[in-house]
């Protein structure tokens, strides 16, 4: 089959791989028919990667598509069934109180794994996908879904969605979101749908800011933002930020804008496994660190209803449809912000 794959300093190509074959009887085969790029597929694209030092396999963590093929203890999904694959991998029992209670992070055997961070799982941006423990980690696209608003639930919606919870966002409230990728373009809509009164976009780059404006959010640029905020509030500043960056510039600006006792969400991953944090200020202004995974399967309950509702619409944020043949371009286009790109989807 074909696939993006990374081949180290070469970075990402298009390339011939063996087709992914069921290793046990808890796994499926899924035929991908959507698939997209993330940002934090962007360290591939720069040739290196974090979570191991493997070349050669295909990446990506966000699909959509058709069962294929599925083991014999696979009991909820079938081939034909169109499904959505959480980007995030829990391995869980599935059957105890926690799990059948909707919190599979709490289960004893659970352990986490991504798609398409090294030979040991390879990722999504390819025709077909290996799903382990199948029953966990593919679910039936929910009805009145489209598939590309079904490609938003794998990971980016619910990072978008974590993201506000942990934020704290009161009704009538002054946030803040940070970083206007598609995670914080997101973030900016759920803010409202969750009762945020005024939310204020923070992102270097002018189309960035002119798509949070086009939903209604007040966009500044980060040499301003801190003025600009002191000003629209009285100094007050904001109570929630969403810091969908997650590096020292954004970290640091979090807490210049911050209330006293806010609390500051942030889900953006920097490429360094360390980033500086302003405990000073922090301490002096009591506020409140948060950060987290999301844990893409527990978010589904609270945002199917709001998609089929119509109270979101994420997908405005899709700015291009690719074919999978065309993935070093999309990556080209993503990565260097080029063509007023937010998110790119891949068809195979």
């Amino acid at each position: 089959m074909k696939a993006l794959v990374f081949n180290g300093e070469q970075g990402v190509q298009h390339q011939t791989v063996d087709d992914p074959m069921l290793r046990d009887d808890d796994g499926a085969i899924v035929r991908v028919t959507h698939c997209s790029i993330c940002g934090s597929d962007s360290q591939f694209y720069h040739g290196f990667n974090n979570a191991s030092d493997d070349v050669g396999f295909c990446i990506g963590h966000e699909a959509v598509g058709e069962i294929a093929e599925v083991g014999r203890n696979v009991n909820h999904l079938s081939p034909g069934d169109p499904v959505m694959l959480a980007g995030l991998i829990l391995d869980t029992c599935g059957d105890c109180a926690t799990c059948k209670a909707g919190q599979p992070r709490y289960c004893r055997r659970q352990n986490l794994t991504i798609y398409g961070n090294s030979l040991r799982l390879h990722g999504s941006q390819a025709e077909a996908v290996l799903v382990p423990n199948a029953d966990a980690n593919a679910t039936l696209i929910p009805d009145g879904i489209s598939h590309e608003q079904a490609l938003l639930l794998t990971d980016t919606l619910p990072t978008a969605f974590i993201g506000c919870q942990h934020a704290a966002i009161k009704p009538g409230s002054d946030i803040a979101v940070i970083g206007l990728g598609p995670i914080g373009l997101m973030a900016v809509e759920l803010a409202y749908a969750l009762g945020a009164g005024r939310v204020f976009a923070i992102d270097p780059i002018a189309y960035r800011r002119e798509k949070a404006e086009g939903l209604g959010a007040t966009a500044i640029a980060p040499d301003t933002a801190f003025e600009a905020i002191v000003e629209a509030t009285d100094g007050l500043m904001v109570g929630s930020i969403v810091d969908a960056a997650g590096n020292d510039a954004s970290i640091e600006l979090s807490a210049m804008i911050a209330a006293y006792h806010g609390t500051i969400s942030c889900v953006g991953i920097s490429h360094s496994p360390h980033v500086k944090y302003p405990q000073i200020m922090s301490i002096a202004k009591s506020l409140t660190f948060r950060s987290a995974l999301s844990y893409v399967s527990e978010t589904w309950p609270d945002l199917v209803p709001m998609l089929q509702q119509g109270r979101i619409q994420p997908e405005k944020v899709l700015s291009h449809t690719l074919p999978l043949a065309e993935g070093e371009r999309a990556y080209e286009l993503f990565m260097n912000k080029l063509d007023d790109t937010t998110k790119i989807v891949l068809n195979p």
